[in-house]
């Protein structure tokens, strides 16, 4: 055990570093540097210590371990698979050791093996995910080989008082959802947060104005003498050094938009009534004005032969469909050829018209109903008009009119590991066969998120910049 976890008197693990087990006053509190051991593992002896002089009998409720009256230490268990270990995991991993006061957080990592039975290939190793978790600075404790599952001799065990986990049920092979013993045996969830519904639609705002990457990264730096953008280029030739899978796996969201006409008017631009609105913006960048759209909604719609948890609708839908981007000419200057294969898997048609139902579902309401909010058609002449109107089969001719792809491609230069013949990029970016490049964007992603891409699509940037700064460090050019 390193130095920074010590035991005091009682016996009792103590860390020099400044503990996260309080309530921060702000997030910055957090930013100050750590020299920490890494986290013991669940069977070494100091894991083992601290559990045994747990009194597993004393119970305690939810609203007492958050106002900080528990008579014992908290232990709480997180898990999941950590792959590429980002500042995601570690911000969710923070959140859950700051719910509770004087809380001791055991994380669970399930092994190579599993993972790869249950969810796929990961990038990164076991060994490599537990060693992430394990010098995380808020994990007290590692469970390695951790369980798909959990059983009620697992939770005994570990004296496990809660468990971190999505409220949505997770469907797994032979389960449909992973933590229903959770729920049966009363344990609460800590952080009770559910994407489901109704939520604030999340933007980057500065200064009461919409900053893409490019206004909040690139511009402030734009004059460095180690960056060079180029837009609008064409590489006219180049020699062939490696043969790899660029442009399969293309993926993207489909989106279609439904128009109702209502009785008032509800544009922001003609309120006649919003004058302090629209001063609360001009003299503070503050208010209405200073946000996109109010809102959206995520949905999980059910669908035959699957049983994943994650919403597949907001508003815009997640697709099984795979297309393929490819070479149309020898010509540079000639475009590409891109094939989204929309619509090749009958069940994104059927995700489409559930969302269709859905939307048709709010013109029941009374708030939609004191708009007479009515949808407007539409089929045209030789387009749909011939099918009855509002039946799937209606609905389908219509979707593969009129439906658009959701701005989200993703996936035509697919990272994972060298070995893996579906791959363009190794776990670090790196093109594989290719020195001094690197791919870093939207397309390295494995799989389509089932939300928006922009924010992934940072989190890749933020952790390549890493990357790059640490192969310099160490004077890795591969």
């Amino acid at each position: 055990m390193s130095s920074a976890r010590k035991r005091n008197k009682n016996g009792e693990i103590k860390s020099d570093c400044p503990s996260p087990t309080t309530s921060p006053k702000s997030s910055k509190d957090f930013d100050r540097p750590q020299v920490c051991g890494p986290a013991p593992r669940s069977a070494d002896e100091d894991a083992q210590k601290e559990r045994d002089q747990i009194d597993y009998s004393i119970k305690i409720s939810l609203d007492d371990a958050k106002a900080g009256k528990a008579p014992r230490r908290v232990r709480i268990y997180a898990d999941g698979i950590y792959d590429m270990f980002h500042s995601g995991h570690a911000r969710q991993l923070m959140q859950t050791k700051i719910a509770i006061p004087n809380s001791y957080l055991i994380v669970g990592v399930c092994n190579g093996e599993l993972t790869q039975k249950m969810k796929g290939r990961t990038v990164m190793d076991e060994k490599e995910r537990y060693e992430a978790i394990r010098h995380c600075r808020y994990v007290d404790e590692l469970v390695t080989d951790a369980p798909w599952t959990l059983t009620d001799e697992f939770l005994d065990y570990h004296k496990i008082d809660f468990v971190a986990h999505d409220e949505i049920p997770y469907g797994a092979i032979g389960s449909d959802d992973v933590y229903a013993i959770i729920k049966e045996r009363g344990i609460q969830n800590i952080l009770s947060i559910s994407v489901l519904g109704f939520c604030p639609v999340q933007a980057n705002i500065k200064n009461g104005e919409r900053c893409s990457s490019a206004a909040c990264y690139l511009r402030p730096v734009i004059r460095r003498q180690n960056l060079q953008v180029s837009i609008k280029s064409h590489v006219s030739k180049i020699p062939v050094l490696a043969n790899l899978p660029v442009g399969k796996n293309y993926k993207d969201h489909h989106s279609l938009v439904l128009t109702y006409s209502i009785n008032t008017t509800l544009t922001s631009n003609s309120n006649q009534d919003d004058i302090a609105e629209k001063l609360e913006y001009i003299l503070h960048r503050r208010g209405r004005y200073s946000s996109t759209i109010d809102g959206h909604v995520f949905s999980k719609m059910p669908m035959k032969g699957t049983k994943k948890a994650y919403p597949n609708i907001q508003i815009e839908f997640l697709r099984k469909s795979r297309g393929f981007l490819k070479l149309k000419s020898r010509d540079p200057l000639v475009s590409p050829l891109i094939n989204p294969n929309a619509f090749s898997q009958p069940i994104d048609v059927s995700k489409l018209i559930s969302g269709i139902r859905l939307v048709q579902s709010f013109e029941r309401t009374k708030a939609w109903k004191s708009l007479d909010a009515r949808l407007i058609r539409m089929d045209t002449t030789n387009h749909c008009d011939r099918l009855p109107f509002n039946t799937d089969a209606h609905w389908d001719c219509i979707i593969r009119h009129f439906a658009d792809n959701g701005g989200h491609q993703t996936g035509t230069c697919r990272m994972g590991a060298k070995s893996d013949p579906t791959t363009v990029v190794d776990p670090y970016l790196r093109v594989k066969g290719i020195r001094n490049l690197r791919v870093v964007d939207a397309s390295v992603m494995r799989n389509l998120p089932s939300g928006n891409t922009h924010a992934p699509t940072v989190m890749i940037a933020e952790k390549a910049a890493d990357l790059i700064k640490r192969a310099r460090k160490l004077k890795i050019y591969k």
